[in-house]
């Protein structure tokens, strides 16, 4: 068994879930931070681990993911775009089952970029 338990900082990571709504303009989801890495799983029946990263290969438009449980190592996808990085969350780009099905459950911690709040200056 694997166990993975996360929970959200403010201004460092943020950890919860969406609803997927099956269209390529997918949900926004709030973070309150600038997101660098997003992993996102579907939790309502099987699903893949994706590893959406903002420094991978591109930034939004050309973005890919990476997978935690296949030899896949990185996927562009069709159009190459899974995910849009805002400065205070992000937006889904894409109508995968495993990351943005209609009404699928999905859970996600994301870190942020620039993790300011709780720095100490040295």
């Amino acid at each position: 068994y694997v166990m993975y338990s996360w929970h959200s900082v403010p201004g460092y990571s943020k950890t919860g879930s969406y609803k997927g709504n099956g269209n390529a303009s997918g949900p926004y989801v709030h973070c309150g931070f600038k997101p660098a890495l997003v992993i996102i799983k579907r939790v309502d029946t099987s699903g893949s681990w994706c590893v959406l990263s903002n420094i991978n290969d591109g930034f939004n438009g050309n973005n890919d993911q990476l997978f935690l449980h296949s030899t896949n190592t990185e996927d562009e996808g069709s159009s190459g775009q899974f995910i849009d990085f805002y400065s205070n969350g992000f937006k889904l780009k894409n109508t995968a089952t495993d990351k943005n099905a209609s009404a699928g459950t999905y859970a996600y911690i994301a870190w942020a970029e620039s993790p300011f709040k709780y720095a100490t200056a040295r």
